[in-house]
């Protein structure tokens, strides 16, 4: 932000929590539909393979979805502490503000 006291303001802040708020709303709204879509596939191949084909499928594709999110995870967790360590320091006082 160019202007210090811009980010410190009750406008701005209210404008990024609107902002953060419609991204968490569309973030749900994919997310059910993406389990609408795989209840739908789950539902689909155990129709076409036998239950124990089944099974082994859905172990192996739910190992590798843990994969991915805790790849996820990890990021997002770093992300989080630099935005804390970043808000922190953005708090402390110029001296030569002052």
């Amino acid at each position: 932000v160019a202007n210090r006291r811009l980010r410190k303001s009750s406008a701005y802040r209210q404008c990024q929590n609107k902002l953060l708020q419609d991204e968490i709303n569309a973030k749900h709204a994919r997310i059910r539909i993406l389990s609408a879509q795989a209840t739908t596939t789950h539902a689909n191949l155990a129709s076409l393979v036998s239950t124990l084909d089944f099974i082994h499928l859905k172990n192996i594709s739910d190992r590798e979805n843990s994969k991915k999110l805790n790849q996820h995870q990890r990021v997002q967790d770093r992300k989080l502490f630099r935005l804390n360590a970043e808000q922190k320091h953005s708090n402390t006082i110029d001296p030569n503000a002052v």
